[in-house]
C-alpha cells in the first residue's frame, strides 16, 4: 500500500522509499542557482547571498499558495463550498466549462513499485473515450521555450516550465496506462491567472523520454 509523508514529501511502499515524479523532473532540469545568482548579481549589484535568500522566500510563498489553491480545487471537486477571492471564480468556471466530463478523482496518488516512482495527479475527469488528466498551476507565467536544455534524458528538451510540466504529466500518464490499465486521452495544464480567468494548455506526451527516466 502506498504511503505519503506530507512533511518530507516522500512516498513509500512496504517500507521502500519511492522517487517522486517531481524529484525526477527536477533532477533532469536542475536550476543552477550559483551561476544564475552570479549573473543577476553582476547586473543588479545585489549580493549573491541576498539574491539566494530572496529566491528562497519566493519559493516558500509559492509553495504555500499552491497548496492552498490545490486544496480549494479539491474541495470544490467534492462538492464543498470554497472561499471567495483569488482564483475562486477561475476554479468554478473550469468545472462549469468541462461539466460534460465525469468527475473521476482528485489528488490521485499513483505509483509503480517496479519503477520505484510515485506522484499525485491533481485532477482526473472521465469521458467516453478515456481519462483526462489536469494539473493546477498558479505560477506567474508558464514559459514555453528556453535557450537552455536539460540533462540526461532531458538533454534534447528545452529547460522551460512547459516542458517540465509536460514531462511530469507524461510520467503520470505512463504509470496510469501501464500499471492501472486505464486509457489516458488528454493531459492539460490549468494555469489560473490573476486577471480573472484560466488558460488551459495541452501538455505534450513525452513517451520516449518517460520510458528512459
Amino acid at each position: 500500500m502506498l504511503k505519503f509523508d506530507e512533511p518530507s514529501h516522500t512516498y513509500s511502499v512496504n517500507g521502500k522509499k519511492l522517487k517522486s515524479v517531481t524529484q525526477i523532473v527536477e533532477s533532469l532540469f536542475p536550476f543552477n542557482e550559483d551561476l544564475i545568482a552570479g549573473i543577476v548579481s553582476r547586473k543588479t549589484g545585489f549580493e549573491i547571498d541576498y539574491i539566494k535568500s530572496h529566491w528562497a522566500l519566493i519559493r516558500t510563498i509559492a509553495s504555500s499558495k499552491g497548496t492552498f489553491y490545490h486544496q480549494m480545487a479539491e474541495d470544490y471537486f467534492h462538492g464543498k463550498s470554497i472561499p471567495e477571492g483569488l482564483y475562486e471564480s477561475q476554479i468554478k468556471q473550469f468545472f462549469k466549462d468541462y461539466s460534460f466530463l465525469k468527475k473521476y478523482k482528485a489528488e490521485w496518488q499513483v505509483f509503480s513499485e517496479e519503477l520505484g516512482v510515485a506522484g499525485t495527479v491533481d485532477l482526473i475527469l472521465e469521458g467516453e473515450d478515456g481519462l483526462y488528466l489536469f494539473d493546477w498551476k498558479t505560477s506567474k507565467e508558464i514559459k514555453m521555450g528556453s535557450d537552455w536544455s536539460g540533462k540526461g534524458v532531458g538533454e534534447k528538451l528545452m529547460n522551460c516550465s512547459y516542458v517540465q510540466y509536460s514531462l511530469q504529466m507524461s510520467i503520470y500518464r505512463y504509470i496510469i496506462e501501464k500499471y492501472y490499465g486505464k486509457k489516458v486521452v488528454y493531459s492539460g495544464i490549468i494555469h489560473l491567472k490573476k486577471e480573472g480567468n484560466y488558460n488551459l494548455i495541452q501538455a505534450m506526451y513525452l513517451k520516449k523520454e518517460t520510458k528512459r527516466c
